[in-house]
């Protein structure tokens, strides 16, 4: 078993302290790791913890990365880190396989020199060996609360990544791991998801080496490397807070002449303060109902909520009819004409009013 994890660790850099390799991550220019990729590919928006601005900001404005951006004072990650030991041993039965422990492996950097992407790195958490053939894969271990976006059984295999793939494992994870099999060569990875909403349970997905989708993953992130990270250029708008900070500095320039704003700009600057108006607004409210939450819940008991109710249905009603102004309408709920009329709903007469048959929750 150690000859065969010695051959592994040939392939990488070792560092005998953390600090080593903490100065081994900066020592190559323009890299992005593979936890990146989904901050690059996903976003926010699309389940990652970060985006780009993030991986670009840390090498062209470090000013408006937060100034600490350490774990140590997480709740959710201290409590993964302790919990990390004991998923790894009930992962290690279920799956009957072999693991290299943490401590009997060094710190390791792999990157992608063999597949053309040198600027490709990443430091695998785990890996384990199959009994009894001994075929080595890796492991990376996730503790969570939100159970909605995990499989509900033990064990799965992901071929090909597929729709139905993201119902096993979110595609941010997925993309961290297709990044792994990309710089190691490996041919598959376990992805251990630990539900303590579920006390415990484990899900066990192993995604299995797609040769094709590593080589696209690997050109769009070389792209947006070369215009974002060599070239500097900052990356699209987004929402995220470091985007946020880059815009607002933008503003506040002190230097910056004034010009009337275009049609676009005015509207886009109207919308903002409607959005900050209806956050604020949405925050009132929030307060209220969390303190009348509080007072009916009192202070012997706590109260939680397993499954998020379903929305009332809307039937309908053949005997009753409301005459609804066809422009009022369109103008006042846009959404709630659109609904009605692609379920055939609404009829138009020659009079310009809707004929609208009674809805009763």
């Amino acid at each position: 078993m150690s000859a065969r994890i010695r051959g592994l660790l040939d392939m990488a850099q070792v560092y005998s302290t953390r600090d080593e390799w903490l100065e081994g991550r900066k020592a190559y220019t323009a890299a992005l790791s593979c936890s990146d990729i989904a901050a690059i590919l996903l976003g926010e928006a699309g389940g990652a913890y970060y985006d780009g601005w993030t991986v670009w900001a840390r090498q062209h404005a470090p000013e408006l990365l937060p100034p600490d951006d350490s774990n140590a004072d997480n709740e959710d990650f201290q409590r993964g880190h302790d919990l990390e030991p004991a998923v790894l041993r009930m992962y290690e039965r279920k799956r009957e396989v072999a693991l290299f422990w943490p401590w009997q492996t060094p710190h390791v950097i792999f990157d992608g020199t063999d597949i053309g992407a040198p600027w490709l790195r990443g430091s695998p958490d785990h890996f384990a060996a199959m009994q009894p053939e001994g075929e080595i894969g890796g492991v990376e271990v996730k503790t969570t609360r939100n159970h909605h976006e995990w499989a509900t059984g033990q064990k799965y295999v992901v071929e090909s990544w597929t729709p139905n793939a993201a119902r096993l494992v979110p595609p941010r994870v997925a993309l961290q791991v297709y990044g792994y099999l990309a710089i190691t060569g490996l041919p598959w990875w376990d992805v251990v998801a630990c539900m303590i909403y579920r006390g415990l349970e484990l899900c066990v997905v192993r995604i299995l080496r797609n040769e094709a989708l590593q080589t696209r993953i690997i050109d769009k992130l070389d792209k947006w490397r070369e215009v974002h990270l060599i070239r500097g250029e900052a990356p699209a708008f987004s929402s995220s807070a470091v985007c946020r900070q880059y815009s607002d500095r933008k503003q506040l320039n002190p230097d910056k002449r004034m010009r009337t704003a275009s049609t676009r700009e005015a509207w886009l600057m109207r919308q903002v303060e409607d959005y900050k108006k209806a956050e604020r607004d949405n925050r009132r409210r929030a307060d209220a109902a969390r303190n009348e939450l509080a007072s009916l819940i009192g202070e012997d008991y706590g109260c939680r909520l397993d499954d998020r109710p379903s929305a009332p249905k809307a039937t309908l009603s053949e005997s009753s009819r409301e005459s609804v102004s066809l422009r009022r309408l369109r103008a006042e709920a846009p959404d709630i004409y659109n609904e009605l009329k692609q379920k055939g709903i609404i009829t138009t007469s020659r009079s310009r009013r809707l004929k609208v048959s009674g809805l009763h929750e």
